[in-house]
């Protein structure tokens, strides 16, 4: 987030090191669960993704079956919805089942480095090609 804050010292031609010094923390992150009882999140995303295995391992697996279970079940409930709001969810549902495939591909320290998108073109495409099923009534 350090980014944030040097673009908008940018606007006024000044930089945040100009009026103070940023330090990595490590843990950046400290999760309470009771009285003396807490977890440490470590600092960068190799070693956060470490410790998530390390918890639950294979949980990236386990986590994507049910997010695909939750799409089939999802599709089920937009083909019961009112033709005039169909089209819409169903555009939202293609783009997500899209970022979704993405990463799929990924490993996780790459999805929790990484911001992942779809292409400005993917998403056009995605558009025109729920727009057809809608017109031809075929959701």
């Amino acid at each position: 987030m350090p980014d944030v804050f040097e673009s908008y010292f940018a606007v006024f031609g000044r930089s945040t090191s100009d009026y103070y010094k940023l330090e990595r923390l490590d843990p950046p992150y400290r999760i309470y669960f009771g009285k003396g009882d807490f977890m440490d999140l470590p600092a960068g995303t190799e070693a956060l993704a470490a410790l998530f295995e390390k918890l639950e391992p294979g949980s990236k697996n386990r986590i994507e079956k049910s997010i695909a279970s939750d799409f089939e079940e999802g599709y089920g409930g937009i083909k019961k919805l009112p033709r005039s709001a169909r089209f819409g969810v169903y555009v939202a549902y293609v783009y997500y089942s899209a970022l979704f495939k993405k990463i799929r591909r990924l490993h996780s320290s790459q999805v929790l480095r990484s911001r992942v998108r779809v292409p400005n073109r993917n998403k056009l495409a995605i558009l025109g090609y729920s727009f057809v099923k809608h017109q031809l009534n075929l959701i």
